[in-house]
């Protein structure tokens, strides 16, 4: 039994950013008798000074802060755009699939009979962490069959199932090819049967009309022959008589 095959990965969680505080930080009240001078106002050039919880004025300077909300922002900006391709990539995935399941059930569906088993998938695991088959194949019996004939429906059977889907695959086309091959050779071996059926009734013809052609010459000559012996016996009386 010759059988060929026929036939064309963990996933990333989007970082929570957390809850915004329900309002903002209430700041302590100053008494009549502090004093806010100018080296307190802007210590290190700062127009707009920023208070922690106990009411102390931070001493940070702007650009640190506008750099500390950058490297924030950043990660964030970068989670989105990894989750946008990662997105992308979940419908590669989903039309792959659907893809190279239709092929191989094409294969399934014209092969029923010479088909080994059913159809076998290689799978990816996608960014969301399922699984999504990207390849597959389908194993077929390509055995000849026990007389030409036999031979010549089996590989146009086989050629169908190889070539079913729409976008038949190299190999496909390979198994194709060489069940036409086949069926080609079995062709010449069905048409030598015949020639020599039809000489073999001929020479029967010829052997029976020879017989029957020898068969009367030979009546022939057995007439010929008793017409003589009876003629040498009327000899022979007439011969005593007279």
């Amino acid at each position: 039994m010759n059988v060929y095959p026929i036939g064309i990965q963990s996933g990333y969680i989007l970082p929570s950013t957390g809850a915004e505080p329900a309002g903002g930080v209430v700041l302590p009240q100053t008494t009549a008798t502090d004093t806010i001078t100018k080296d307190t106002l802007r210590p290190h050039g700062n127009d707009n000074p920023t208070y922690d919880r106990n009411g102390k004025m931070n001493t940070a300077s702007g650009s640190e802060e506008t750099r500390d909300s950058d490297q924030t922002s950043r990660p964030r900006e970068k989670s989105a755009e990894q989750s946008s391709d990662d997105a992308a990539r979940v419908r590669e995935l989903k039309r792959t699939d659907r893809h190279v399941r239709a092929h191989e059930m094409a294969h399934l569906a014209a092969g029923a009979g010479l088909v080994k088993g059913g159809a076998k998938y290689t799978y990816k695991q996608g960014p969301d962490g399922n699984l999504y088959a990207v390849a597959g194949e389908v194993s077929i019996d390509t055995s000849e069959g026990g007389t030409p004939r036999e031979t010549i429906v089996r590989m146009q059977r086989v050629k169908a199932a190889a070539l079913a889907p729409s976008d038949p695959s190299p190999q496909d086309r390979s198994v194709a090819a060489a069940a036409t091959a086949k069926a080609a050779r079995a062709a010449v071996e069905l048409a030598m049967e015949r020639t020599m059926q039809a000489t073999g009734m001929e020479e029967k013809q010829d052997a029976g009309k020879s017989a029957m052609e020898n068969k009367g010459l030979a009546a022939y000559r057995k007439s010929v022959s008793s017409v003589n012996r009876v003629g040498k016996t009327a000899n022979a009386i007439l011969a005593v008589i007279t």
